[in-house]
């Protein structure tokens, strides 16, 4: 497989996750999540789409949702703060995000100092949870998509092409959200062929290749990603993980762990950490996230060393 498929939890708010993260090599992958990232440091290599880019310092990376990229650092690890935003989180008001690509990428210019203030703030308050935070952060996240949508964005809906392209998009979209959203509970390639209103065999065939997974692969990938989750960050029993997370006996759960991180759930329990990512999760990978002490504090020192002003 070429890539792989990336799901992304949501431990504060709905449909959004901001985290920093110093990355030597990240393996091809997608993932439904619209991706904006921030370069702190390094000189980055990003394969998008098997078309090559080189970023610096500064420069701000804006990777369209399962588009497939791969992160190379030359000469030193790279450092990113990096936002998964969902289109999900554009209801309500924007719903045209479905059609919208990004085309381009931000490189590093006094002129784009708001942008990157508002970035940095919005990972601050992300953080710092104060009052009201996830308000004030949906008003930073408004700020930059109004700015990456008047400079970067390209509207397809009038294109024949890329309409079709759009409908396959949302019907993706509607595919993992409803595995997202049911994982836990019996689901059949049947009952999601019904939903969508297409046969059984286009489904499989239509999974396959936007997912390059088989429909009970890519459930059994999402299973152990939120079992792995569970045993992250809390301390329930396996046995009890492994039913949560809609594994109808503890040995498929164990075949799980096995075949995505080369380890029983046990063992993988035993040498967790909330630090770095576990060996062969999504690949050859290696990648590191910082807490949240760390994180305020390479913030404010960006602040300081781009004389980031807030706006008056």
């Amino acid at each position: 497989m070429s890539e792989k498929l990336e799901v992304i939890y949501y431990p504060s708010i709905d449909n959004m996750k901001l985290f920093v993260v110093d990355i030597e090599y990240r393996s091809p992958h997608t993932h439904p999540e619209i991706e904006v990232l921030f370069v702190f440091k390094g000189n980055p290599i990003f394969i998008i789409n098997d078309e090559k880019f080189e970023f610096h310092q500064g420069d701000i990376i804006i990777i369209n949702s399962n588009e497939k990229h791969e992160i190379i650092s030359s000469n030193e690890t790279s450092t990113f703060l990096v936002l998964n935003i969902s289109t999900k989180y554009f209801e309500g008001y924007f719903s045209q995000i479905n059609q919208i690509t990004f085309k381009g990428h931000c490189t590093y210019s006094p002129k784009h100092k708001l942008l990157i203030y508002t970035f940095l703030n919005l990972a601050r308050l992300y953080i710092e949870k104060s009052d009201f935070y996830k308000v004030r952060c949906a008003s930073m996240i408004n700020i930059m998509f109004v700015y990456l949508l008047d400079n970067y964005s390209r509207y397809d809906i009038y294109n024949d092409k890329s309409q079709d392209s759009c409908q396959n998009k949302l019907r993706l979209g509607r595919i993992i959200n409803y595995v997202e959203e049911n994982y836990y509970d019996k689901i059949s390639l049947k009952d999601m062929a019904d939903r969508e209103g297409v046969s059984v065999y286009f489904l499989s065939r239509f999974i396959h290749k936007y997912l390059e997974l088989s429909f009970q692969d890519y459930l059994t990938f999402v299973r152990f990603n939120h079992a792995r989750e569970l045993i992250l960050t809390t301390d329930m029993k396996l046995v009890d993980i492994c039913y949560q997370c809609g594994f109808s006996d503890y040995r498929y759960m164990t075949q799980a762990f096995k075949k995505y991180c080369e380890c029983t759930p046990k063992e993988f329990k035993l040498k967790a950490t909330t630090l770095m990512t576990p060996k062969g999760f999504l690949g050859t990978t290696s990648q590191r996230i910082y807490n949240n002490d760390e994180v305020l504090n390479i913030i404010e020192d960006t602040i300081k060393y781009y004389n980031l002003i807030e706006p008056r």
